[in-house]
């Protein structure tokens, strides 16, 4: 039995084998282990890979299996710590209040309810113009208690096992609400239309409040910008 689901989803990537020229393709699916991309090199079981994908620093690993469309690779210890910690995993780019209100530039989901201690309902919005060979997402978490964006130490993501340090924060109060705008790159969104994504907000006194949003609706605002192309396998 597998011990992670696997994800097809068709992500643009830049690889290279065994430090050779790189090479631009898509992705078949993956784990939170591993990487199928589709291609036509002629590789062999053994060889190292290194991949690049949207804005995310290089992990790199193993060739494990060839198939007609491509190969697959479990990634090494280390990119497998990078993911794990999370460090420099999403882009600093400044969120710009003009951009979030141009709707031409911007696909957003319906606002999401969420499950947490307090009313919270997040909304993702995913730009329609592509940087570093990535769309770019916003994830808002709109709370009914001000208090609850005020003297926020730092901020987790994860997924299933993997965890990310949420960077590129905006906060401010609005009337008798709290709102939290941080960016998530393609493969943060991804794993969290299969695995649900999970926002941990540490504050200065070291307390934690604890924001679970199901994978459904992450996976039905990835459908709307790149459809057909998300099937979840068990």
């Amino acid at each position: 039995m597998r011990q992670s689901p696997r994800f097809h989803a068709a992500l643009e990537v830049r690889f290279s084998v065994n430090g050779g020229p790189e090479e631009i393709s898509s992705t078949l699916n993956f784990t939170t282990r591993s990487l199928a991309i589709r291609s036509e090199c002629e590789v062999a079981k053994g060889d190292s890979v290194a991949v690049r994908l949207g804005g995310l620093p290089v992990i790199s690993g193993e060739i494990v299996r060839i198939f007609p469309e491509g190969f697959a690779a479990t990634l090494d210890a280390a990119s497998l710590k990078l993911m794990a910690t999370g460090e420099n995993q999403v882009s600093t780019t400044k969120i710009d209040d003009a951009d979030l209100r141009d709707k031409s530039k911007n696909l957003s989901s319906p606002f999401i309810r969420a499950e947490s201690a307090t009313p919270t309902r997040v909304q993702l919005t995913t730009s329609t113009i592509h940087s570093n060979n990535a769309h770019r997402h916003l994830l808002t978490l709109v709370t009914s208690d001000p208090a609850a964006v005020s003297g926020i130490n730092t901020i987790w993501l994860a997924a299933s096992e993997t965890r990310w340090t949420a960077q590129a924060l905006r906060f401010h109060s609005r009337g008798n609400r709290g709102i939290a705008v941080m960016n998530l790159n393609d493969w943060q969104l991804h794993m969290g239309a299969v695995y649900g994504l999970c926002v941990s907000i540490i504050k200065d006194d070291l307390s934690e409040q604890i924001i679970k949003i199901a994978a459904d609706p992450i996976a039905e605002h990835i459908a709307q910008f790149m459809p057909e192309q998300l099937v979840a396998n068990g």
